[in-house]
């Protein structure tokens, strides 16, 4: 008992939202409207729809000798829509092709305008009941799918892409003269496809006649530039190993105090042995760290002359650290050695 009572309120606030919109209509549209809301996604075969008389006795008058043939195609149509204040039929095919390829029907509750769209060789032809409004006639509103057949500018468009093809297949025209003609059509602008095409072909020509002479340049240019490239790559490969040769990494760089600690280590190792004569391992690590020290200067010499001359200033200036770093390196072992040998 209770669900019955919670049932009915909720039957009432459900027929109160679909009665409340038709409750503002005419009484004709409110009539016309409790007719075709319960025919919304139904086959209008199955529901009646062209044999209800609300319907028929304006689409007779309104359609005049071209009431079969928007019947016929209308009748293809799989189900009515709604489309805010619009319900319309959209036919599927064409049972009469060489007649008319396409039908819509529309009625607008906002207006109780009926209206019937028939497309005939790609020409839509409008039969629209004559409605107005503060005076003004009315004019008809479709829905999306029919607006391709009603919309001007798509109208004018398939209008000249059918011309282009009817033209192209007639004429003997072949290839990019065929395609020419199409797109001058499709765009309305014979002279202005004209002007594009001449300009085109000029261009081309003048590309054609330059290219013998600027391709060898071009190509000699590119040459040069790669070249160019390659030696500088050369050249930065060569600094690179140069600069990790000279450069120790294995012996971390000394301090001032560090050096000091290490020329008072050699002094004392060289009072240590100055009374003592030099081993020959003494003398020939000596004569190794001489030879080491000459080496030293060499590159170093070679660094800075290849400062000088050098294009990147950054790679030289690398160079001429490390080989300075090289002959510190050189110069405290000789020294060392000295102290070991006994050597002033």
């Amino acid at each position: 008992m209770r669900i019955k009572v919670l049932f009915i309120p909720l039957i009432v606030l459900f027929l109160s939202g679909c009665v409340a919109p038709a409750l503002m209509l005419s009484p004709q549209s409110q009539l016309l409207w409790a007719l075709l809301k319960p025919m919304v996604g139904l086959d209008p075969n199955e529901a009646n729809f062209f044999e209800q008389p609300m319907i028929k006795s304006r689409l007779q008058p309104l359609l005049g000798e071209n009431y079969d043939t928007a019947v016929t195609l209308l009748s293809t149509a799989t189900e009515l829509q709604q489309q805010g204040p619009m319900f319309f039929l959209v036919s599927k095919n064409s049972p009469l092709p060489q007649v008319a390829e396409k039908a819509g029907f529309v009625w607008n509750s906002d207006t109780n305008q009926m209206a019937v769209l028939l497309v005939s060789g790609g020409a839509p032809t409008v039969f629209a009941e004559q409605v107005k409004q503060e005076g003004a006639k009315v004019i008809p509103q479709w829905p999306q799918e029919l607006a391709e057949y009603t919309d001007p500018a798509k109208l004018r468009a398939k209008a000249l892409a059918k011309a282009a093809t009817v033209v192209t297949e007639q004429l003997p025209v072949e290839g990019k003269s065929k395609e020419f003609t199409e797109n001058a059509i499709k765009s309305g602008d014979l002279k202005g496809s004209i002007n594009s095409e001449i300009s085109a072909k000029k261009q081309s020509s003048i590309e054609q006649l330059k290219a013998p002479i600027t391709a060898p340049l071009t190509d000699a240019k590119q040459q040069v530039k790669d070249n160019i490239e390659l030696k500088k790559q050369s050249f930065e490969d060569k600094a690179k190993q140069n600069a990790k040769k000279l450069v120790g990494k294995d012996e971390p760089e000394l301090s001032d105090e560090d050096e000091f600690a290490a020329e008072l280590n050699a002094e004392n190792a060289k009072l240590k042995t100055s009374q003592t004569p030099a081993t020959a391992e003494q003398l020939d690590a000596l004569k190794q760290a001489e030879i080491r020290v000459e080496q030293a200067k060499v590159l170093l010499d070679a660094a800075k002359q290849k400062e000088q001359t050098a294009s990147n200033k950054n790679e030289a200036k690398m160079l001429v650290l490390a080989a300075k770093e090289q002959l510190r390196k050189a110069e405290k072992q000789l020294a060392e050695a000295k102290a070991a040998a006994g050597k002033p």
